[in-house]
């Protein structure tokens, strides 16, 4: 029988003794309540050894790093070592995951989420220096590794972005070494990850931004002219990349973001640069098929930017035009067409680029193609153009299993949107005619969360979340079923904490009921697949998560909250569940005392001094 540590005793769950945490604190000589600090350590401390059990590797890792995580205020040495140890079993995964990739039919190896990446980014948090040395050790593995096996340009762009989006994560703590991390990058292929950095820089200190941004033009302004054009969004604030790749990455700006002039300035010379050379070699050979590669490209570029140099540098919007028709003057006849309708995109209403797809539809010949683009204006279309238009457009599609997927998708987003307007009624019809469990009871959890935060309706919100838990008893034990009711005990956690508990006993029996179901995620993930494309949608919702629900019910009764996490037979899940709720306690015991800042060490019993940050090197 499994036992769990708490303060100085051992507890051994039995009918005959139900409440040994709660009867164990109203005795406790010194008077303190359930939810204690010192126990709560001890408590997640238990659970490094219980990681020793769980078989898969990446969920000891993500373990690990949790645990590590939060005792770091309390014991700092043994954080460290935890991360340490998690970091091992990370460079272990790579190794195997690079002995074992196979590649696939284009000869591309299969490519591995990083956790080495993962245990660095958590450290980043803590230690820049520590985290900045892993990542110096992890690009010179990966680049050698690269070398030996001749391993494709993805590997390189996989290893940039995964290096900015740490150094994005270090600007918390370290701005410095956090832009000496991107600028290490500079001599690889830009990607729209760069742009991302600086927008999350400017959030911080806008003018280090600014210059970054003048060093990151520099190294790139000889780059192709798609890599080129990821320094585009920043000094125009835009969100968006300018060119023929404008749909890979939407970005968001910072609030009171200010586009710069200078820089601006300095990206529409170098455009043109660029253009007037183009101009200056004339027609292309017939060696390229009598096409200039980069004259459509910078044809976009320079269409796209039109309205904004107009706005804001007029002294160049002469230039601007003339390259602009010098570009289209370079492409053949099928070309500029095809151009012309690309630079007009950007003007299009929602309407004229649902009826222009709609058309590009009706020209296609092959049946697939044709489903595609009725498939894209669906989904570009979901909320913006009338609901019978963007119905009828999917009732074309000959894929009568791509047919359910839009319409779950269109009707979910009509839900989300009339949840947002107020409109409960509208937006509870449309939800009911989502067919996935999951997605279904997102929305009805967005509806109970809009009637409790308007009028604090709990009577509309506990209906939601009844017809949530209705339809999940009704449904076959599956990981859908499960996330349904967790999601369904996190709302009402926060308004009905007996109806949490009754729901989060079923819950855990629908978990237990999975083998290898992903409970600790917080989002989800809408998949629509054609059969020549896929659109991915991800939604996040906490309450997807064992451990922020059993955060959350264990501020309503902490003893039945670890009662109930022993009954997940999870190694795993039963680990993060307990995790949860003990760093509940810490937060609770934080604010207890009134800040919010680390607690000091000295009043966790036994607490450790840290080590020096430089002392502790990669292991």
């Amino acid at each position: 029988m499994r036992s769990i540590l708490f303060a100085n005793f051992v507890l051994v769950f039995s009918p005959l003794f139900s409440t040994p945490i709660r009867m164990a604190a109203d005795q406790s000589s010194d008077g303190s309540s359930e939810c204690d600090e010192t126990r709560a350590v001890l408590l997640i401390q238990q659970q490094v050894e219980e990681t020793q059990k769980i078989e898969d590797r990446d969920a000891r890792i993500r373990t690990l790093l949790k645990i590590a995580e939060l005792l770091w205020p309390y014991r700092e040495t043994t954080s460290r070592d935890i991360f340490a140890r998690a970091y091992e079993l990370a460079e272990e995964t790579y190794r195997e995951a690079r002995r074992g990739a196979m590649p696939d039919a284009r000869g591309a190896r299969v490519v591995y989420e990083d956790e080495r990446f993962i245990v660095a980014e958590a450290i980043s948090l803590r230690d820049a220096a520590w985290a900045g040395r892993l990542v110096q050790r992890i690009s010179e593995q990966t680049r050698s590794d690269a070398s030996q096996t001749r391993a494709p340009a993805t590997t390189q762009l996989g290893l940039t972005d995964s290096v900015i989006s740490l150094a994005i994560t270090m600007l918390k703590n370290d701005k410095q070494r956090s832009s000496e991390l991107v600028r290490s990058t500079f001599g690889s292929p830009a990607t729209g990850a760069l742009s991302e950095y600086l927008f999350a820089l400017a959030a911080v200190d806008q003018a280090a931004a600014d210059r970054f941004y003048a060093e990151a033009l520099s190294a790139y302004s000889g780059a192709p002219l798609l890599e080129f054009f990821y320094l585009s969004p920043y000094p125009f604030a835009l969100n968006r990349v300018i060119g023929p790749s404008s749909g890979q990455n939407v970005f968001s700006l910072p609030q009171a973001f200010q586009p710069n002039g200078p820089a601006q300035r300095l990206f529409v010379e170098s455009l043109l640069g660029r253009a007037e050379k183009l101009i200056q070699l004339g027609p292309a050979s017939s060696e390229t098929g009598g096409v200039q590669p980069d004259a459509g490209p910078l044809f976009l570029g320079l269409s796209e930017l039109e309205t904004p140099v107009a706005k804001n540098q007029p002294g160049f919007l002469q230039r601007v035009q003339e390259a602009k028709l010098a570009m289209r003057s370079l492409l053949p006849p099928g070309a500029q067409i095809n151009a012309l309708e690309g630079g007009r995109q950007t003007s299009q209403t929602p309407e004229d680029a649902f009826e222009a797809r709609i058309d590009r539809a009706s020209h296609q010949a092959d049946p697939k193609r044709r489903d595609q683009e009725l498939a894209l204006a669906a989904i570009s279309a979901a909320t913006s153009v009338a609901l019978d238009r963007v119905v009828g457009a999917v009732d074309k599609i000959n894929d009568k299993n791509l047919r359910p997927q839009l319409l779950d998708y269109v009707y979910f987003k009509r839900s989300q949107r009339s949840t947002e307007e107020g409109h409960l009624d509208d937006a509870r019809q449309f939800a009911s005619k989502v067919q996935p469990l999951d997605m279904r009871a997102y929305l009805l959890y967005e509806m109970a969360a809009k009637a409790l935060k308007g009028k604090g309706d709990r009577t509309r919100a506990a209906e939601s979340l009844s017809e949530v838990v209705a339809l999940a008893i009704k449904a076959e034990n599956t990981a859908q079923k499960a996330r349904a009711l967790l999601g369904a005990a996190q709302v009402y956690g926060s308004f009905d904490p007996i109806m949490a508990f009754d729901v989060m006993r079923t819950a855990v029996k629908a978990v237990n009921a999975q083998s290898g179901g992903d409970f600790n995620a917080t989002s989800f993930i809408q998949r629509i697949a054609g059969e020549t494309f896929s659109y991915n949608a991800v939604y996040r919702v906490e309450g997807f998560s064992l451990e922020n629900v059993f955060g959350t019910i264990a501020a309503h009764d902490l003893t039945g909250a670890l009662l109930l996490a022993d009954k997940l037979e999870d190694t795993s899940l039963r680990a993060m569940a307990i995790i949860g709720l003990a760093g509940r306690c810490l937060r609770e015991s934080a604010e207890a005392r009134g800040s919010k800042k680390s607690p000091d060490r000295r009043q966790v019993a036994g607490g450790d001094k840290a080590k020096p940050a430089d002392k502790h090197p990669p292991r």
